[in-house]
């Protein structure tokens, strides 16, 4: 039996690696960018930079190859904003996408705990969404959806001759 592959994706500061911290089975492989430039010697928790940036980038398309190769246990991609070469990978394979998604304003709120350009990158994230949740009509919250965030809420949709599942979770504070 061969595991799911589940690629997260959502704003900066949305909670994509707490949700895979809630989710994940003791023995499922998470990639995540940041957690790998940390363990690659990074001095910062987002936005590493140099060669230390590099060989993370290289060390998680590597990982990536290896999770399509097949693996007995689950498998999650964090993928901020996933790129057209990604999305022909991801088509290939009929991964399940999950959107982390609590809206714009709590991601700013979150983001006084970052790096000054993170605020830039939410912003960016919300004006232009990836291409892959306009594709599947699942816009991400914004400011006027505010009233959703007061509980959490799960919307799971399938798209009719997509290879796409899509979850959306929408989390409060």
């Amino acid at each position: 039996m061969s595991g799911k592959v589940k690629v997260v994706i959502g704003a900066p500061c949305s909670g994509k690696s707490t949700y895979i911290k809630k989710v994940r089975g003791p023995d499922d492989v998470v990639v995540d960018f940041d957690s790998l430039a940390k363990a690659l010697g990074s001095m910062v928790s987002h936005r590493s930079t140099g060669d230390i940036r590099e060989v993370a980038f290289a060390v998680r398309e590597a990982a990536i190859r290896r999770i399509f190769q097949g693996l007995k246990s689950d498998a999650y991609i964090i993928d901020t904003n996933p790129k057209q070469e990604s999305m022909t990978l991801y088509r290939n394979r009929r991964v399940e996408f999950v959107l982390i998604d609590p809206g714009l304003e709590v991601c700013l709120e979150r983001a006084r705990e970052r790096s000054k350009g993170t605020v830039e990158k939410i912003m960016q994230w919300y004006q232009s969404p990836p291409a892959v949740i306009q594709e599947m009509n699942l816009m991400p919250a914004n400011v006027d959806d505010v009233m959703l965030h007061s509980a959490q809420r799960i919307l799971e949709r399938s798209s009719v001759g997509s290879p796409f599942r899509f979850k959306r979770i929408v989390t409060g504070k």
